[in-house]
C-alpha cells in the first residue's frame, strides 16, 4: 500500500505477497475479544484492489467496501 498517509489506511511490520495466478486476497486476525477480516479481489493488471474489510469487538461489527490503487 502506497498511501499510508491517510488516517484511514495504516501499514505494519511486513510484506504481503499474492500467489500468482490468483486474483484475491483474504487476510483473518483474531483474538479473544476482537476479529480483523480482508476479503479483495485484484483487477487483472494488478493495479487495484477492492473488497471488504469487517472489524467486530464487543458485539459490534463494522463493515465496509474498500478500494485501493497500486
Amino acid at each position: 500500500m502506497n498511501d499510508t498517509a491517510n488516517v484511514n489506511v495504516s501499514k505494519f511490520e511486513g510484506t504481503y505477497i499474492q500467489v500468482a495466478g490468483t486474483d484475491s486476497i483474504y487476510i483473518n486476525c483474531s483474538s479473544a475479544t476482537s476479529t480483523f477480516k480482508l476479503k479483495g479481489i485484484t483487477n487483472s493488471a494488478n493495479t487495484s484492489m477492492s473488497g471488504t474489510w469487517i472489524y467486530s469487538t464487543g458485539g459490534i461489527t463494522n463493515t465496509l467496501p474498500y478500494a485501493m490503487a497500486k
